[in-house]
Formats: C-alpha cells, sequence, structure tokens
C-alpha cells in the first residue's frame, strides 16, 4: 500500500473518529429520579438555630408549666431528614432528646424517630402531610411505666410551619390504665423561633 494511501485511509478514520466522539460525549446519562419531594425542601428549610417556648400539661386540668429553651437543627442527607436536638430543663420531666423527621417518597408517608435521654427506648412515629395547613401529622401507641403504674399511651405529634422561621409543634396524648383512662389533650406545646 502506497504512502499516499496510507494518509487518505489515516486521515478519512481520523475524521470518522472525530465526527463520532463528539456525538457520543454529549450523549447524558438517565437522570436517577430525584428523591426529594416538597415536603424535603420544606423540612430542610428549617435547619438552623431557633428559641423555643414550651408549655406541659401534666393532667387536663393541669396549670401548665412553662420554660424556655433553644434547639438546634441540621438538615441530613442532602437534605432528606432533619434532625433536631434539644433539652428540657426546669420541669418535673427534664431530658435531654433527638428527633429526626423525614418523608418516605415510596409510601407517602411522614417518619419521626425520637430518642430521649429518660427511656431505652426508640420512639418511632407514622402519619401524613397535609399540603393546605403545612402540617407534619404522625402517630404511634406504645406501653410506659410511671411511678409503677403501667400504662397503654397513644400520642398523636404536630408540627405546623408558619414560615421557615415560626413553627409550632403540639403533642396530644390518651393515656389508658388498670383503674381507668385519660382521653386525648394537649400535653405539650413548643413555639419555635428562628434566632437572629
Amino acid at each position: 500500500m502506497s504512502n499516499r494511501i496510507r494518509v487518505a485511509l489515516l486521515a478519512l478514520l481520523s475524521l470518522a473518529l472525530i465526527g463520532i466522539i463528539p456525538a457520543a460525549s454529549q450523549e447524558k446519562e438517565p437522570e436517577a429520579p430525584s428523591l426529594q419531594g416538597p415536603q424535603h425542601k420544606l423540612l430542610a428549610s428549617l435547619a438552623g438555630d431557633f428559641d423555643t417556648a414550651m408549655r406541659m400539661w401534666f393532667k387536663p386540668d393541669a396549670e401548665a408549666v412553662e420554660s424556655k429553651g433553644a434547639v438546634k437543627r441540621a438538615a441530613l442527607m442532602g437534605g432528606l431528614f432533619l434532625r433536631e436536638n434539644y433539652e428540657v430543663t426546669g420541669t418535673p420531666f427534664d431530658h435531654k432528646g433527638e428527633i429526626t423527621w423525614g418523608y418516605n417518597t415510596e409510601t407517602s408517608k411522614v417518619n419521626y424517630v425520637q430518642l430521649v435521654s429518660s427511656s431505652a427506648a426508640m420512639n418511632i412515629y407514622e402519619g401524613d402531610y397535609d399540603e393546605k395547613a403545612k402540617a407534619f401529622t404522625v402517630r404511634s401507641a406504645y406501653k410506659m411505666t410511671y411511678e409503677g403504674v403501667e400504662y397503654d399511651v397513644k400520642t398523636r405529634i404536630v408540627l405546623t410551619v408558619e414560615s421557615a422561621d415560626k413553627q409550632k409543634l403540639e403533642i396530644y396524648s390518651a393515656y389508658e390504665f388498670k383503674d381507668g383512662k385519660i382521653p386525648e389533650y394537649l400535653e405539650i406545646e413548643v413555639k419555635y423561633t428562628r434566632k437572629k
């Protein structure tokens, strides 16, 4: 094969490769579907440092016990989860705790896990998101023993988002025990205000 033919073939091959390579490099990999929905974005917007004003009622007709505190929240895993660390002081039920909020796009359910320093149990809740009210509601049923009495407890927690700077958490509980029951009542209210 003559040098002239070799050069022509190499030139054609080079032109072919130049034409193919840019076309191939411009093809994009299909994007994986996003795990984040509007619920995740709303939860992630609540990350930061907040002052809290809390009221607790130890019985339905009791006077409220009030306390002030602070919480730190962080968005985790690229905004898929929201973790809150808090401490309750100055009440008969002082404790430290950690809460993780999430939204499962597979089940369209809100998930909530709470760890507290006063219990060896992980409190696991599940519920729904109300887009119109901008409220996350979760529920759980569990057993607990307090001052020697065993209770069957049903708890409903509602986090209402007024804005990224102001939210309200309400905890409603109902108790059944050997000698009677206490119907659901507002047990704890926490108002969050973002620190400036």
